[in-house]
């Protein structure tokens, strides 16, 4: 059974690699091409989460020992993920990347998932982060990943993509005008609507925005605290020395 779990976590790292090594040649085409980066500040967490999604993995199915009842289930659900992660990744060709990247004046993509659905590679990732996890009974991983990432995607990443958008003059297409309508903020399909939209117009994504912000700036405090700690304390002047007085 652990051989199983080392199998299938191995199988995403080397996907993971190879997928980073795309996106880093899809930022050079699109860095010549004079595309700008948007939310660094918050793209080493998405390493984090997948580094410990992986790890827990490898620590709550290792240690559980057994297959989830259901998992066949999950892993028709896992593949499918594979799937529509896979048919973004070609639909988009070298505008795909792990980084939020705007190049001036490019057409908005309105082919292949994206007719279906406004964000698919995020669809395609939170489908994964929850379903390879549940094949082998490592629920609690599944549950914290599930969690951060929606913190992460509806509190922070996909605010910033649809302000960019809505700053893009090519945000509106003349062949489909309603297809980019701000007031729905993932237009598509009737099942994108229903899990999607009335999520977003919650207060969900507020409240996420405002914990993510509170955690960084609880963070960006902690540096500071802990550089002062290490900084020498400067020493205290010596008092100036009084002159005796001769009698």
């Amino acid at each position: 059974m652990l051989t199983l779990v080392f199998l299938a976590v191995g199988i995403v790292v080397i996907q993971r690699l190879l997928e980073l090594a795309l996106a880093y040649r899809n930022l050079n085409w699109a860095l010549e091409r004079g595309a700008g980066e948007y939310g660094r500040e918050h793209y080493p967490y998405f390493f984090l989460l997948h580094g410990l999604w992986l790890l827990g993995i490898l620590f709550e199915g290792g240690t559980r020992q057994s297959l989830s009842p259901l998992w066949p289930v999950w892993l028709v659900l896992f593949l499918a993920a594979q799937y529509l992660r896979y048919w973004t990744i070609h639909t988009l060709g070298p505008f795909w990347n792990t980084r939020i990247l705007v190049i001036p004046g490019a057409p908005p993509i309105e082919t292949g998932p994206f007719r279906y659905l406004r964000h698919p590679n995020y669809v395609a990732v939170a489908l994964e982060l929850l379903s390879l996890p549940l094949i082998f009974n490592a629920w609690v991983t599944a549950l914290l990943a599930t969690v951060f990432n929606a913190v992460l995607l509806l509190g922070v990443r996909i605010p910033l993509e649809e302000q960019l958008l809505e700053q893009n003059r090519s945000y509106k297409s003349n062949a489909n005008p309603t297809l980019h309508d701000l007031t729905r903020p993932f237009p598509g399909s009737a099942v994108a609507d229903r899990l999607f939209i009335r999520l977003y117009r919650t207060p969900l994504p507020k409240l996420a925005y405002q914990l993510t912000s509170g955690l960084r700036a609880l963070m960006a405090a902690a540096k500071d605290l802990a550089r002062q700690l290490r900084s020498p304390r400067p020493r205290p002047a010596a008092a100036p020395s009084t002159p005796g007085l001769n009698l």
